[in-house]
């Protein structure tokens, strides 16, 4: 029995993975600072957060049976929580992105104005 217990120990090590402290990557910005070093847009007025919560409140709701819906269903869920949560030329590609998914095309999407918006400084 103790061969067994130990031969079962070693198995747990052998499952084990450690990682060590060190910086992999960082974000051009400081958490809560813009590129400028300034304080975020988006943290100086916190009056948005009742939408954010009225919104998941909302959605959640509206889904709760999830597993159940069709396809078409899902695609159309899909497509409001793009134009819920997007605006100007990323509402537009979130859609298109959509599109592309269901209709099964193959690839990575790539966009022009995706770039221009995520990365504007580059």
């Amino acid at each position: 029995m103790a061969d067994e217990e130990r031969e079962e120990r070693e198995k747990q090590k052998n499952r084990i993975i450690r990682i060590s402290h060190k910086l992999i990557a960082e974000t051009e910005t400081k958490p809560g600072l813009g590129l400028d070093g300034k304080i975020a847009e988006d943290l100086k007025d916190i009056s948005y957060l009742k939408e954010i919560k009225d919104y998941q409140k909302k959605y959640w709701e509206g889904h709760k049976n999830i597993f159940e819906k069709q396809d078409n269903e899902l695609f159309e869920m899909m497509k409001d929580l793009f134009t819920d949560v997007s605006m100007f030329d990323l509402e537009n590609v979130g859609l298109d992105m959509c599109k592309k998914f269901y209709e099964g095309t193959k690839g990575n999407y790539t966009d022009k104005r995706l770039i221009k918006n995520v990365f504007p400084y580059r």
